[in-house]
């Protein structure tokens, strides 16, 4: 680092984007044990013909027809990741700047900057590795030609998939949001108003919202994810961030952090994810 004479007192950050998945994601979940979370899912009855015959409580077999107990499946999930940074800021540095390189900045900028976009990246390794190996991906060159149509074709799968319709979310990359957006078929097709509006959305597409992102947001040869925040689960177990001023053997500010986390795809909900790979 270069350190300059004077300093207006405003240090010159790295662009940050915040969290891009949070909308994507539920915290519907219940702690068991340590490490381990359980998501329930209630199951459902079959219909019968109503018949006119005699009822008598409390039999099982009535006009309703049988009567069973009603279960429940649980998924159980065990956090895995468990992330760490350190650094420290000489108190030299911190004066000679005029406090622009203050611990609490400094900080603010290792969550902006690498922990946020850490978690995003994760959730759609995810959402992806999930959708695939479900089965529920396409791999095809993304032209102008043929963008749209390909974004309509994952959302075709979500309907067939029975999801629901409002909160699905589409991230997709700046080349392939650049083909979608030359593509004559999808001009008019999109409308964002300051209401409907997540971070990072650029677009909206049948009640699809299109969320632009960093080509290695997602991974290796992806156009476009599809998701519901109903079929991903993110955990976080411990967010913990000090700033130690008086640190052993050190003359400045210490700053650590730890974060353990994960996310999971519901097992019945991962039908609501769709991923598009570039052949």
């Amino acid at each position: 680092m270069t350190l300059a004479s004077k300093y207006s007192g405003v240090i010159d950050e790295q662009f940050k984007l915040g969290s891009l998945t949070q909308a994507a994601v539920s915290t519907d979940f219940e702690w068991i044990g340590v490490n381990t979370i359980a998501a329930y899912s209630i199951e459902t009855s079959g219909m019968n013909d109503y018949s006119f015959g005699t009822t008598l409580w409390p039999m099982v077999q009535g006009r309703f027809g049988n009567v069973n107990e009603l279960g429940q499946t649980v998924q159980y999930m065990t956090v895995m990741k468990d992330r760490s940074f350190t650094f420290t800021i000489d108190a030299k540095n911190d004066q000679d700047t005029q406090g622009a390189m203050k611990a609490k900045n400094a900080l603010k900028q290792q969550m902006d900057v690498v922990v946020i976009p850490e978690v995003d990246k994760y959730r759609l390794s995810v959402m992806s590795a999930s959708a695939i190996a479900n089965g529920q991906s396409t791999t095809a060159a993304i032209t102008t030609d043929n963008a749209y149509s390909s974004l309509l074709n994952g959302i075709k799968a979500q309907d067939e998939n029975k999801v629901p319709i409002m909160d699905r979310i589409a991230y997709v990359t700046p080349d392939f949001y650049l083909k979608l957006k030359q593509d004559n078929m999808f001009v008019g097709a999109s409308f964002v108003g300051k209401r409907q509006m997540i971070n990072g959305q650029v677009g909206l597409l049948d009640f699809t919202r299109i969320v632009k992102v960093p080509t290695d947001y997602l991974p290796a040869n992806h156009a476009f994810i599809l998701c519901h925040p109903k079929a991903t689960i993110a955990a976080e177990k411990l967010a913990s961030y000090k700033i130690q001023e008086s640190a052993p053997n050190i003359s400045g500010s210490l700053v650590e952090g730890r974060i353990i986390y994960d996310c999971f795809v519901s097992d019945n909900k991962k039908q609501a994810l769709y991923v598009h790979k570039i052949a």
